[in-house]
């Protein structure tokens, strides 16, 4: 059913794939650096972040997502299960702001939790297809494309570095916008050398 191929051959397909130099492309030119910057300062301004996501994709992502909000200093939780999402969305008020990572922007429980937070009050951004459910019932929309993933499901998936790269160009310009960002992260590279000692390259994290 499918050739075999040595993990060097693999690889190397991924390092050169037009499918992967086409998602961020694809991304790239579909961004409206407007939207970006409202929901960059949409962000700065929330008390809180709420990060959700269902699936063994865009759930975690929303934990990445979260990853790279706490180093800024903001203060933001990630949320993969559906109940309690919803019971999240139900406490929401006015300064909470919830961004919902959905690859197709259909899944109900998301929907849903998007639409109750937003009628208390909350913000809503949605990382997400345009023109889907989650979309159509988000404030802000950063949108990606859904590619053919089913057709190279052997391979890493498109639409999981297009949304990576989304976040990639969120984060960035939330981070310009944060006065603290050097210092935040300076700090953490300098906690971990207690753990490890100084390295050549330090990674804010492992």
């Amino acid at each position: 059913f499918f050739k075999q191929k040595t993990a060097y051959e693999i690889s190397l397909g991924l390092v050169g794939s037009e499918m992967c130099i086409r998602d961020r492309r694809g991304v790239a030119k579909s961004i409206d650096m407007a939207v970006l910057e409202e929901a960059a300062a949409a962000v700065v301004k929330a008390r809180l972040v709420y990060c959700i996501g269902v699936g063994g994709s865009s759930g975690v992502l929303a934990e990445e997502l979260e990853n790279r909000m706490f180093r800024l200093g903001l203060a933001a939780q990630a949320i993969q299960d559906s109940y309690r999402q919803r019971m999240a969305a139900a406490v929401a008020t006015t300064g909470d702001l919830f961004i919902a990572i959905s690859s197709t922007g259909v899944p109900a429980p998301v929907v849903q939790s998007i639409e109750l937070a937003r009628s208390n009050g909350a913000m809503t951004l949605a990382i997400t297809q345009a023109n889907s459910s989650l979309a159509k019932v988000s404030e802000i929309v950063l949108p990606v494309e859904l590619f053919n993933d089913h057709s190279f499901f052997t391979l890493p998936a498109q639409t999981r570095y297009a949304q990576l790269f989304t976040i990639d160009c969120l984060m960035g310009t939330i981070a310009v916008r944060m006065p603290n960002t050097a210092r935040n992260l300076k700090s953490i590279r300098d906690t971990l050398r207690a753990l490890h000692g100084t390295i050549r390259h330090q990674p804010i994290g492992d």
